[in-house]
């Protein structure tokens, strides 16, 4: 893999406007494409490329920019646009069908249409009608990363903003293919997502999993509402957990090299069948200071979140970029 991305983003545009920027940065930069935007209230719009040029171009009352992955028509698309207000913002998602519908406007992102594959991913409502909601804080750092190779057919990218001094994280939003022999053959989109804002991420409040079940086979849907199966100890065996979400005790440096060890987790929901497991977030067997960094000079490095909790300790890591320290 390669990570690249924007990284230590101080906020200075209320939070959404940075947020957003620096996820559109870091995408560009995993060669994302852009194809419309538009500046909102600044009331200009291109049908065709990006009008963006800082996180000063969110910052105004519904700007927003449709950007698709590598490979072509056809490739996975997102919408990323701010609110009417500073911390608020909505993403839209689309497998295939792209957002080539509606009318587009400086104020008004495309959609995929009636029959189209459009899902709302931070917000709520329709494609067509959608409602802004919270996506990070308004003060602190924000920092992105996006992988320029794909996993499963994805291009994985992970966002999220945190206070400064105590870094505690006040919004993430990330997608990643799940791992590869996971999933069937036939799943037409084996990718998930992860919005989450609130600091009860682990009693399921304000947190939002999300895939396509059965994408483009008889009964698909949009699954929303999933979780994580994480491990713990009983009996002094390593256990699934049906879909907890609740903070495992940390299981110990592994005996071969002292060392704290980096596991996948299933992401799932009671009474679906299971999506499939991680391939970039990961749960730690010890508990890590938020924002620690690990092999931070080599090909795979990454950086402890807690994904919304308020704790200061931190269970899981995400993919970083090479050679950087985070500001705190």
């Amino acid at each position: 893999m390669a990570y690249v991305g924007l990284t230590n983003v101080s906020i200075s545009q209320g939070g959404a406007a940075d947020f957003l920027y620096a996820t559109y940065a870091a995408l560009t930069s995993a060669s994302w494409v852009t194809l419309g935007s538009g500046l909102g209230a600044i009331n200009q719009y291109s049908s065709s490329g990006s009008l963006i040029t800082g996180s000063v171009s969110f910052n105004s009352n519904n700007a927003w920019v449709r950007m698709r992955e590598p490979g072509g028509v056809g490739g996975r698309e997102y919408i990323l646009q701010r609110s009417d207000a500073a911390t608020k913002a909505i993403i839209k998602y689309s497998r295939s069908d792209g957002f080539v519908s509606g009318s587009p406007a400086a104020a008004v992102a495309p959609t995929t249409g009636v029959s189209g594959d459009g899902q709302i991913i931070v917000g709520t409502g329709t494609d067509a009608s959608p409602v802004s909601t919270i996506i990070c804080g308004g003060s602190g750092y924000v920092q992105a990363i996006a992988s320029t190779t794909a996993t499963n057919g994805t291009y994985g990218f992970w966002t999220f903003q945190y206070a400064a001094a105590t870094g505690v994280i006040g919004g993430i939003f990330c997608t990643e293919g799940v791992a590869p022999g996971s999933t069937a053959d036939t799943d037409g989109d084996p990718s998930w997502r992860l919005k989450a804002t609130d600091s009860n991420f682990w009693n399921t409040v304000g947190a939002a999993i999300s895939w396509w079940n059965k994408y483009n086979l008889a009964g698909e849907s949009y699954i929303t509402g999933g979780s994580f199966a994480t491990f713990t100890l009983s009996n002094n065996t390593f256990t699934p957990q049906n879909y907890l979400i609740s903070g495992p005790p940390p299981i110990g440096q592994d005996p071969y090299g002292g060392k704290t060890g980096f596991y996948p987790l299933m992401v799932g929901k009671n009474g679906v069948y299971p999506k499939g497991y991680t391939s970039g977030l990961s749960q730690g067997t010890t508990l890590q200071n938020l924002l620690d960094v690990f092999n931070i000079s080599g090909a795979e490095p990454r950086i402890a979140v807690n994904i919304g909790t308020a704790s200061t300790l931190a269970l899981f890591v995400i993919p970083w970029v090479p050679n950087v320290i985070p500001s705190v």
